[in-house]
């Protein structure tokens, strides 16, 4: 029977579902760098079971990294566990450099000039501005036009009566058709109503473009206030190799993107018949051997798994062979045996309830390597 999931949609529940299903609570730490990698904005934008599945995969080797940095493994390790005391401050210290040179540039003095009047946001500011349907829809001049605060302001999406002809019209329509307006309120000023003849959020998610940042993965409209600070993180991307996530939270609080000496970033493939879990570990070029070398060992272990059944050259010639000589119609799996046998003569089996049992006992661990949550069968 399939496995079900109960799939979260926002960045809260998603953290709750996984402190359940963990059995124990993602740290503070561990979910930073999450965010950081964009595995969590990744995820919100598609949300399937099988990205549900990586998700709890990275979240378990992070939270054993961050376990074993907090311990003295036994042996010549070092005692801060994977990274090196000097490896630690040295990413530190470039991650600080980084964000000096970034502070300097055009893009993001303008943006936090025009924009914020000077300077970054605090948590409260970003949290209104990030939703507010208007800074998700109308560029930053609707707003000097009409004398809107970008960031004292409060927007909502508000239904609008149908009349006559296309009352009877849209009465059978989809509900994305309907007539919508968004409404802004700021101060003591009458509100201002912009109507749409369509559905706002319908408009959006057709011609947007996904922010990452945003806490349920929404789109934004090409010209509008948040999607031209996207555009500026992309260029900061594209120049510091930061996830799309700290360099708009970057943008927005200049809260400075972390360097890693090593990052393992989401590599993960699966249906009901493979699953492709490779290991891409993304190395600063300081580091050394012996880190990367206890690193990939840790990650090993734990995408791997530590009790997987050695593989054989007959065994994967095996696993081969059945899967483009299936046992079906009028072929047996004796029939497969003797042409098996004819073929592979070191290799012979007596019976075919071996060569049978034989490929059933390693099938899944070819299939599924790598894959910790399916289980080699007997």
């Amino acid at each position: 029977m399939a496995r079900t999931i109960s799939k979260p949609r926002t960045e809260s529940s998603l953290r709750a579902w996984l402190d359940r299903h963990r059995r124990s609570p993602v740290s503070d730490d561990v979910w930073e760098q999450m965010r950081a990698n964009s595995l969590i904005a990744r995820y919100l934008s598609d949300r399937t079971p099988d990205n549900l599945s990586a998700l709890q995969r990275f979240a378990e080797v992070l939270a054993r990294s961050h376990r074993q940095g907090r311990k003295a493994p036994p042996g010549p390790r070092p005692k801060t566990g994977v990274f090196s005391d000097l490896e630690t401050e040295r990413a530190a210290v470039f991650s600080r450099h980084l964000a000096r040179q970034a502070e300097a540039d055009p893009d993001v003095q303008r943006i936090r000039d025009e924009f914020f009047r000077g300077g970054p946001l605090d948590a409260e500011q970003v949290e209104r501005l990030l939703g507010s349907v208007a800074a998700r829809f109308f560029p930053h001049d609707f707003f000097k036009d009409k004398g809107i605060p970008l960031l004292e302001h409060e927007a909502s999406i508000v239904d609008l009566p149908e009349t006559g002809k296309k009352k009877r019209k849209r009465k059978k329509k989809d509900p994305a058709e309907r007539r919508q307006a968004i409404r802004i309120k700021w101060g003591n000023k009458r509100p201002f109503s912009k109507p749409f003849d369509c559905a706002v959020e319908a408009h959006i998610m057709e011609r947007g473009t996904i922010l990452a940042i945003h806490p349920k993965g929404s789109r934004v409209m090409p010209g509008s206030v948040l999607d031209e600070i996207r555009e500026v993180a992309e260029r900061l991307v594209g120049i510091y190799l930061w996830s799309q996530v700290a360099a708009q939270r970057f943008v927005l609080t200049g809260e400075i993107p972390q360097i890693h000496p090593i990052v393992l970033p989401p590599a993960h493939g699966s249906t009901r018949q493979f699953a492709h879990c490779p290991i891409v570990l993304r190395i600063q070029p300081w580091v050394s051997a012996g880190t990367v070398s206890r690193a990939y060992e840790m990650i090993h272990k734990k995408v791997y798994g530590s009790k997987r059944r050695p593989i054989s050259l007959k065994n994967l010639a095996l696993f081969e062979f059945v899967f483009e000589n299936p046992p079906e119609g009028d072929r047996t799996w004796d029939d497969l045996r003797l042409e098996w046998n004819q073929k592979h003569r070191a290799w012979a089996f007596k019976n075919y309830r071996a060569m049978r049992q034989e490929f059933y006992r390693y099938r899944d661990v070819i299939r599924f390597a790598g894959d910790p949550l399916r289980r080699d069968r007997p």
